[in-house]
């Protein structure tokens, strides 16, 4: 009977504990689903650029979570939103990251790699001031020239669920998701058409 009780106890605290843990985790990322014009018009920056570092760490505005920081250098710059004072390098703080032996996996977020060349389109947090790709990994394209027959531009999308609003005010899943490809210099051209017209 003893066994029975210590299975049972053993059992409501193994199913709080994993209630307790799930609590606060991020199973997906709903983006509100914008075209790559209106991503271009309404972006601080659209840049090409580099990765040169990588690193996560505990979040400064929340030290339970993990953020990753990581450090960019531009290469050509089609909209800054401080031109007067446009650096060369900046730093970009996405949720998420892995410090020591402990991760926390924000769906949706793009995966940088120290080298990669990428095409960014970035916004600033609202409350915190730091850069960050619009709409996570909308607003990410690393930039891939030896795979194919021209240098293209891919965005894994794969985890966010991109929602429109309807004329009724109702929200509602876009079609749109998964990996897109698109050639480099298509995609630079229209940013740049989006760029000159704002």
């Amino acid at each position: 009977m003893l066994c029975i009780v210590k299975g049972f106890i053993h059992g409501v605290i193994v199913c709080l504990l994993g209630l307790y843990l799930l609590q606060e985790r991020s199973w997906a990322t709903h983006v509100m689903d914008r075209s790559l014009s209106e991503r271009a018009a309404t972006s601080d920056v659209v840049a090409n650029a580099r990765i040169m570092t990588v690193h996560s760490r505990p979040s400064t505005a929340n030290p339970k979570r993990y953020e990753t920081v990581v450090r960019i250098r531009y290469h050509n710059v089609l909209w800054h939103d401080r031109s007067n004072q446009q650096p060369v390098e900046e730093t970009l703080i996405l949720p998420g990251g892995v410090v020591g032996r402990y991760a926390q996996k924000v769906s949706g977020v793009p995966q940088f790699v120290v080298g990669q060349e990428v095409v960014l389109l970035l916004v600033r947090h609202p409350a915190l001031g730091h850069l960050m790709p619009m709409g996570l990994s909308m607003g990410h394209y690393r930039v891939d020239r030896d795979s194919y027959k021209v240098p293209m531009a891919i965005s894994d999308q794969r985890g966010l669920t991109r929602m429109k609003r309807m004329r009724n005010g109702r929200w509602e899943k876009s079609d749109q998701s998964g990996v897109i490809r698109t050639p480099l210099d298509q995609l630079w051209k229209a940013l740049q058409r989006e760029v000159r017209s704002r």
